[in-house]
């Protein structure tokens, strides 16, 4: 939670620069989407959902 608008932009900075590691690193935004839609059943049952 962020108390004061500093707050919340030190964390936009701080993922904005993991953001930036990660397309550094050869991925496309294309590859990480695909990464999360095919990743969602795992995501879901983490948090104890099933899907049938």
């Amino acid at each position: 939670m962020y108390i004061t608008v500093e707050d919340f932009i030190k964390e936009w900075n701080r993922e904005a620069m993991l953001t930036q590691k990660v397309y550094t690193e050869g991925r496309t935004l294309g590859r990480i989407v695909w990464h999360f839609t095919t990743n969602i059943p795992d995501y879901l049952a983490h948090f104890g959902l099933e899907i049938d």
